[in-house]
């Protein structure tokens, strides 16, 4: 087989031909898709060999692994390949994993595909028993009763078109690749005719086929390849298991593989909710990076706005060198920051190691580089090169625990501390946390304590809470940590927000009616107040939306 070749802008290469046409020719297009959870997995794997000597191999694990089938069924999957989005969480919830198996399931059935017609709902029901399984046709259930009657996989597709109607397996190859392309596709009607003359060959009534058909086109043109669906769910079972044995080794590699579904800010406020201690960068401690190391993740020094990267890697290269870092001179001398790395560094605790406060590291750095500069010049008179002394700071006032935080964020892009949502002023009352002789230490569990009191006095309740308030109304405040506007049959817009507190997710679904008055104030909001009614559905908590400010 040849195709013309031309040299792409990076030099490699390429066809001249598009994809369909080289394929056209006879030549094998394969789809290879870069996949972040490969690398989160080995990441996660090497820190498992590093902090507990073991060699953890995955193709050996319990498929049916209670700790980690109960963090699927309770939705707990934020970091885990393809099972983290609002959506997945939901199903997950509702469908109750018991094994590797029902995973894969699930990868499959939130495609549009079995979305069409409440064939999701079907499954979930049918899947708990609640439905008795049925099939359009007799000769359907060899091929679906692994699916409880609902068509999930183009695998189905396939064999329903050359086992249950006859077509040839060359005609359902081309019967399904016509109907991916949609009805718009020309031959895509010549394929339908062909496919009821089949079925009524095959002692199907007229009315049956054409049933038959809108069955399989329908669900065709959005249908999941089961080899996709099985490797896919491969990876999200074995990062669920990971997740829920080694949480901190984990969520560390999601970190440094630039999160999923969500920003980094979230995955580090995942961190909190699942106990683990979110520790500040240091110059002694910390990798280029995120690190975990099981029950605390430690801040990479690349997390650090600013910090040039020919900086991290002198810090790490001296650090291997030479020992940890013994003052602020010892480490300017040895790593030699710009002014503007080294007070970064200051200001978000990554020197807090030296045992100063930063307002002192700050005035010793003012009085530093100077000293360096000086210094310099002596070397190259005497050609004796050591570090200056440390100048001794003088006792200075200490920076509020709201000031600390404020600079923490500003320059680490996350909240390592305590979380910010009780400290938002509630109507009526004072700020939570307030710098006040006597006030709750921040972050410790008499602050918590105040604040979720205050917040309940207010009828704030927190998503832990919910489940005690089914079919009644609540109103909870949080972060908007995800949003997805979508149209209606009817082609009303209505809203789905993920609201984040600090004890975990609500999931709050804005109807149309409530959108139109509301859905102004979610648009481009960092953090909102919903009241409305907890609903269970099916196992998974919702709120729906009737108010919003």
């Amino acid at each position: 087989r040849y195709v013309p070749l031309e040299r792409s802008s990076q030099g490699l290469p390429v066809t001249q031909f598009e994809m369909n046409a080289a394929e056209a020719t006879g030549l094998v297009k394969i789809d290879l898709l870069g996949q972040r959870g490969l690398s989160v997995i080995a990441d996660t794997l090497k820190a498992i060999r590093a902090n507990y000597g073991t060699e953890l191999e995955l193709d050996k694990i319990d498929r049916k692994d209670p700790k980690t089938l109960r963090l699927l069924a309770e939705g707990r999957t934020i970091g885990c390949f393809q099972i983290e989005s609002p959506s997945m969480r939901n199903l997950l919830q509702r469908l109750r994993p018991k094994s590797e198996d029902d995973v894969i399931v699930a990868i499959a059935l939130v495609r549009p595909g079995p979305r069409e017609g409440g064939m999701l709902d079907r499954f979930i029901r049918r899947f708990h028993g609640k439905e008795r399984v049925s099939y359009l046709h007799p000769a359907l259930e060899p091929i679906l009763e692994e699916s409880f009657g609902i068509l999930m996989t183009e695998e189905q597709v396939m064999r329903i078109a050359v086992e249950v109607v006859g077509l040839t397996d060359a005609e359902a190859h081309v019967m399904r690749k016509m109907i991916t392309k949609g009805r718009r596709y020309p031959m895509t009607r010549q394929i339908e005719v062909r496919f009821k003359e089949c079925a009524v060959k095959r002692g199907f009534r007229p009315e049956l086929a054409d049933k038959l058909w809108e069955l399989v086109s329908r669900f065709a043109s959005f249908s999941f390849c089961k080899a996709h669906a099985v490797s896919y769910g491969l990876l999200s079972y074995r990062c669920a298991f990971l997740k829920a044995h080694f949480t901190a080794e984990f969520l560390a590699a999601v970190l440094s593989n630039h999160g999923g579904y969500y920003d980094t800010r979230e995955y580090v406020q995942e961190a909190k909710r699942c106990g683990l201690a979110v520790q500040l960068p240091c110059i002694n401690r910390s990798e280029a990076d995120f690190t975990g190391n099981r029950d605390a993740i430690r801040i990479g020094l690349s997390q650090i706005s600013g910090l040039k990267q020919k900086t991290i890697s002198r810090i790490l290269s001296s650090r291997d060198a030479g020992g940890e870092f013994l003052n602020l001179a010892d480490f300017v001398f040895r790593v030699k920051p710009s002014y503007q790395e080294l007070e970064s560094l200051i200001r978000c605790g990554a020197v807090d190691c030296f045992g100063l406060t930063r307002p002192q590291l700050l005035w010793q750095m003012m009085r530093l580089y100077p000293a360096l500069k000086r210094e310099k010049q002596q070397t190259l008179l005497s050609g004796i090169d050591v570090p200056p002394s440390p100048p001794v700071p003088p006792q200075l006032p200490r920076y509020t625990w709201q000031e600390i935080e404020k600079m923490e964020i500003e320059i680490l892009g996350v909240d390592p501390r305590d979380h910010g949502v009780w400290r938002r002023p509630l109507p009526g009352s004072a700020r939570v946390g307030s710098n006040a002789q006597g006030s709750p230490r921040p972050g410790s569990l008499d602050m918590r304590a105040a604040a979720l009191r205050q917040a309940e006095r207010h009828g704030f309740v927190k998503s832990s809470q919910l489940a005690k308030y089914r079919n009644r109304r609540v109103a909870v405040s949080g972060r908007v940590i995800a949003g997805k506007r979508i149209r209606t049959r009817k082609v009303n817009y209505m809203k789905f927000l993920t609201l984040e507190d600090s004890d975990g997710l609500v999931e709050v679904v804005i109807f149309p009616s409530i959108y139109q008055k509301f859905g102004s104030k979610t648009v481009g909001a960092s953090m909102v107040q919903v009241k409305g009614i907890v609903r269970d559905e099916g196992g998974s908590l919702m709120l729906n939306a009737e108010q919003i400010t």
